[in-house]
């Protein structure tokens, strides 16, 4: 394979990677939502405030794929 294609192949697995990784981030940041949801008090909030890091955390991941893909 010329070194060209194995570049443009492996930035497209990358990419996907990345993609993938932020749908598992925010995932995980629906579970905590429901989590906080179902209980009361101090827990409730700090899995919120949690909950709103990883939801930050999976967009950053996002907006990573995006500009790597539009270069």
């Amino acid at each position: 394979m010329q070194p060209q294609i194995m570049e443009s192949m492996a930035l497209q697995t990358e990419n996907s990677n990345r993609t993938q990784q932020g749908g598992v981030v925010a995932g995980s940041a629906a579970i905590m939502f429901a989590a906080a949801g179902t209980t009361e008090g101090l827990f409730s909030g700090v899995m919120f405030v949690a909950a709103m890091v990883t939801i930050l955390s999976a967009l950053g991941l996002y907006a990573a794929a995006y500009r790597e893909r539009k270069d």
